[in-house]
């Protein structure tokens, strides 16, 4: 588009304007061997010269370009045709040309007549008649050069400068779309850093929440535990006063309460406890009956559905063994108690089923002084 207005504009200048701007257009063309586009604008400078022998120059700017595009017989035409000029230097450079042509072809007879011809206008040109001639052509050549390299100067300067330009341009967009991409991954994270901080903080005071209620029952389960310790030691000190009741004073029991009372020391004995349960469970379930008020009797009455490994659970529990003693004894682990005393509590209505609500109910039971 910008091809098109730059042609009308050449089309409304005057015919030697328009000759000069085709002409220079041809030699930057052939200068690129674009040689199609060179003779074009060559032929179209033909069309609007005035002199003729400025078209015989164009034929031999033509016949040049013709001989590198392969067409023979119009090098041969423009060349014979550009020999009429009157000019030795443009006729010289056509008998150089065909005597080249010639000795390429190994024509020797032919390149030497040629060659001659050469010569002859080589010394007519350096006669002083033709002297003032040939330096105005030569000053016109230097002119047309100087002018052809002064465009390909500013053309280069114009290429590079917008290259520069562009490169600054594309640099700076990449830098500002660099800038705007880690910003914006930089929000994010920090988006991301203050959410998780927020969930940690919110967890921080859910687990300080929790720290709290369980330092509270912690307290309650120290408590409950000093009392029974308590109550662990007063029991051992009835013991031993009823061994040295038995002893000193040979008081007369039955053998079924004697039985039972040495079950009962072997369990809470401190050195290596005993408890065999095919063989103490009846002894201790007696024990229980006279020292806690028919206590194994009111466990059985008032939850029937105890299996005898549940029952020894609660007998060995409500003497005053801790969980991880009952398993000791037992010679089980503590989860395998934990599951019993689980199903202890399902059996009892205890819908949690936990150790504490468990502690809870034997103490319930223990307290209980009603004949069921």
């Amino acid at each position: 588009m910008v091809y098109d207005k730059f042609l009308g504009l050449v089309n409304r200048m005057d015919f030697t304007s328009q000759e000069k701007i085709y002409y220079q257009w041809a030699l930057k063309e052939k200068d690129k061997q674009e040689w199609d586009s060179a003779a074009s604008f060559l032929l179209k400078a033909m069309d609007y010269t005035t002199t003729v022998e400025s078209r015989y120059w164009y034929d031999a700017e033509l016949a040049v370009i013709y001989k590198h595009l392969g067409k023979t017989e119009l090098v041969d035409s423009l060349r014979n045709r550009a020999l009429k000029s009157s000019r030795p230097l443009l006729r010289s450079s056509v008998y150089k040309a065909i005597y080249q042509d010639l000795l390429a072809a190994g024509k020797l007879s032919k390149a030497n007549e040629y060659m001659q011809c050469y010569i002859n206008e080589l010394e007519l040109l350096f006669t002083s008649g033709s002297r003032t001639e040939l330096f105005k052509i030569e000053k016109r050549y230097d002119y047309t050069a100087l002018l052809r390299q002064n465009d390909e100067y500013r053309s280069r300067w114009s290429i590079t400068l917008l290259i520069t330009v562009a490169a600054v341009f594309s640099l700076t967009l990449l830098l500002w779309g660099s800038w705007k991409f880690f910003r914006r991954q930089k929000l994010e994270i920090l988006s991301h850093y203050k959410r998780d901080a927020s969930m940690l903080q919110q967890q921080i005071d859910d687990l300080q929440e929790r720290i709290e209620e369980n330092q509270g029952e912690a307290k309650n389960l120290q408590e409950q535990m000093q009392i029974l310790e308590k109550e662990k030691k007063s029991k051992e000190i009835r013991i031993r006063q009823l061994e040295l009741t038995f002893r000193s004073k040979h008081i007369s029991l039955p053998v079924e309460s004697v039985e039972a009372a040495q079950v009962y020391l072997q369990i809470v004995t401190k050195g290596t406890p005993h408890y065999t349960p095919a063989e103490d469970r009846t002894k201790l379930e007696y024990w229980l009956n006279i020292s806690r008020n028919r206590w194994a009797e009111r466990l059985e009455k008032l939850y029937p559905s105890l299996t005898n490994g549940e029952k020894d659970i609660c007998y060995l529990f409500v003497v005053g063994l801790s969980f991880d003693e009952i398993a000791s004894l037992l010679g089980v682990q503590s989860r395998s108690v934990n599951r019993v005393v689980y199903r202890i509590c399902r059996k009892m209505g205890i819908e949690q089923g936990s150790k504490d609500e468990f502690v809870a109910q034997i103490f319930r039971l223990d307290d209980c002084d009603t004949n069921i």
